[in-house]
């Protein structure tokens, strides 16, 4: 990946391309003890200044009288010491630049005379350049740069290997949304636009049922280094970084209540977090946002009901379940802002549930595992079944016990291999008596007929992490599980119950990235640690705009929003990582 290029003056001699020797370069700077000289270094015989000087790294030192330092005419040799350009293919020899040697991938050495697009000192694949020295697949590779300027140096890139960084592994903070902060959230992208739907906040004892949206794709904040960010705060009349709108409904909603809702609502849908969310590709769905299930707290606006009081805090549980579908066009009426949903069907057929798999394959809409939890009777179990419809209204079931275990916060996705496409479930926690953190990954053609891909795959078990789809490969970001980090069993372990602050054990939150580009069977971490503070029941969203219109910046973005860290506390900051 060229990062830069630096314009140079050549003049031919008439002789074929590529015989430097007959050819002047102007502009190559050598490095002068006291200062940085302008020299034409494919001068034949480029002789002595009357100082010492070192030999530029495209050419080698002829009549050296004095060994050390190497590379150097010093004082005393004179004019009989001298740079001299290597002929075409050769390079110097940077032991000590007093011969021309055959140029090789893996030297650590970007050489154009061999066609190198990236060298990092080795011939390991899969580590960002393979042993054909060619940038591989979801990789940055750079050489050095101006610490200044930040602007490619080719010329050292002559005796200094390239760094890659793999996507994913580097992300670019947009500072606080404008929505209160929250997890078990759900993003789209939906008519050229990103839109973040409901949550949960602070330690479940809030419920949202808000919809915010955002079509710039950051445009109005480009990063151009993996470092930088977009958190300052802009002049008035400036545009933030990102342009969070608020689609509003303020209806009054009194004729929906399931058994276990205690008060009417304001907005389109009940407040809920855990649910599901996506925005329709086929004939049947395309045009709308759908969303499906969820979780909340009963009596959540009256009191502290299934919470419990552990020294200063107070600790809520998520209790009770949806069954329903919504849609909604995502299109503004009676008012700029204001979008109308409508439901769907109040009860799909499918037991309620939050924390499952919600995809759209083979022109249907698919329900997949979850827990279900009720206070009539008190109930919190997981599932195994999966269910199909195609219109959102009338569902089927595929099978009441899926190949895989029972489970909750699993990630679902769909991922064509080999021209076959499949439905894909991917950890999640094991709802049996065991409860164990799973990292196994499951795929099917039907919904019925399950088959393993892996038992255990490179990354640790979890549940509430997040796989999208995103440049041809499959990925899992982020997640939580409980347990004893020294245990021996990758994805497996000890603690039977969650984490809770009455059992003293707090979760861990990861923050690394995994990718895997041949349908989940290989993957490979991006990150241990990006540059997000590890977390869980966060939205992740894939947004391409390298196609669209002039309110986008033509980038292919991943966006990170929301989660939670150790104890239910809800995040607020967006995140996103780019591909240069």
């Amino acid at each position: 990946i060229v990062t830069s290029w630096v314009q140079v003056q050549i003049i031919s001699s008439g002789v074929p391309a590529g015989q430097m020797l007959s050819m002047e370069f102007y502009g190559q700077h050598m490095r002068h003890l006291w200062n940085t000289t302008a020299v034409n270094m494919f001068t034949e015989n480029y002789g002595s200044d009357g100082g010492s000087y070192q030999c530029p790294l495209t050419t080698h030192r002829e009549n050296d009288t004095i060994t050390y330092p190497a590379g150097m005419c010093n004082y005393g040799e004179g004019s009989s010491c001298f740079c001299t350009p290597c002929p075409y293919p050769l390079v110097t020899n940077l032991a000590d630049r007093d011969e021309c040697i055959c140029p090789t991938c893996g030297d650590g050495r970007l050489h154009w005379q061999v066609v190198e697009e990236c060298d990092d000192n080795n011939l390991l694949n899969l580590d960002g350049c393979s042993s054909q020295c060619v940038v591989e697949d979801l990789q940055l590779c750079e050489g050095p740069r101006d610490p200044d300027t930040r602007v490619g140096v080719p010329i050292e890139a002559y005796a200094s290997s390239d760094l890659c960084l793999r996507f994913g592994s580097f992300w670019t903070l947009y500072g606080s949304a404008k929505f209160e902060a929250r997890y078990g959230t759900r993003a789209v992208i939906h008519n050229d636009a990103l839109w973040v739907i409901a949550g949960v906040g602070n330690g479940n004892k809030k419920f949202f049922n808000d919809m915010w949206f955002d079509n710039t794709n950051g445009a109005t904040c480009v990063a151009l280094e993996t470092t930088d960010t977009c958190t300052v705060s802009p002049p008035a009349t400036v545009l933030p970084p990102l342009a969070w709108g608020m689609a509003t409904n303020n209806t009054y909603n009194s004729s929906y209540y399931p058994s276990s809702t205690t008060s009417p609502y304001y907005g389109p849908f009940p407040p809920r977090g855990f649910h599901e969310a996506l925005s329709g590709t086929t004939a049947a769905f395309q045009g709308y946002i759908w969303i499906a299930g969820g979780a909340y707290r009963r009596g959540w606006r009256d009191g502290l009901s299934d919470c419990q009081v552990v020294g200063a805090e107070t600790e809520c549980f998520l209790d009770s379940s949806y069954n329903d579908v919504w849609r909604t066009t995502g299109v503004p009426t009676i008012n700029p802002n204001f979008v109308s949903w409508e439901l769907v069907t109040r009860d799909a057929g499918w037991t309620s549930r939050g924390m499952f798999g919600f995809v759209e394959y083979q022109s249907k809409l698919w329900v997949l595992g979850g827990r279900h939890m009720s206070l009539f009777p008190v109930t919190r179990i997981g599932l195994r079944d999966v269910w199909s419809s195609s219109d959102g209204v009338s569902w089927t079931q595929a099978t009441a016990e899926a190949g895989w275990s029972l489970r909750s916060g699993l990630s679902a996705t769909t991922f064509t291999v080999s021209g076959q496409e499949y439905i894909y479930v991917l950890g999640g926690r094991n709802e049996d008596v065991s409860s164990s953190y799973l990292n196994d990954v499951w795929r099917s053609t039907d919904g019925i007929q399950w088959s393993e891909v892996t038992a255990s795959a490179q990354w640790s078990g979890r549940w509430n992490s997040r796989s999208p789809i995103f440049f041809d490969s499959m990925w899992v970001i982020g997640g939580q599980r409980c347990g004893d980090e020294s245990s021996t069993q990758p994805g497996v372990y000890e603690h039977t119950l969650e984490c809770t602050r009455l059992n003293n054990k707090a979760p861990h939150q990861y923050g690394d990235v995994w990718v895997s580009s041949d349908g989940g069977v290989t993957w490979e971490e991006s990150t241990a640690m990006a540059g997000w503070s590890g977390r869980s029941g966060h939205a992740v969203v894939p947004f391409d705009t390298t196609d669209r219109g002039v309110q986008n910046n033509g980038r292919e973005m991943l966006w990170l929003i929301g989660g939670q860290d150790e104890y239910d506390t809800a995040y607020d900051t967006v995140y996103s990582s780019f591909r240069f």
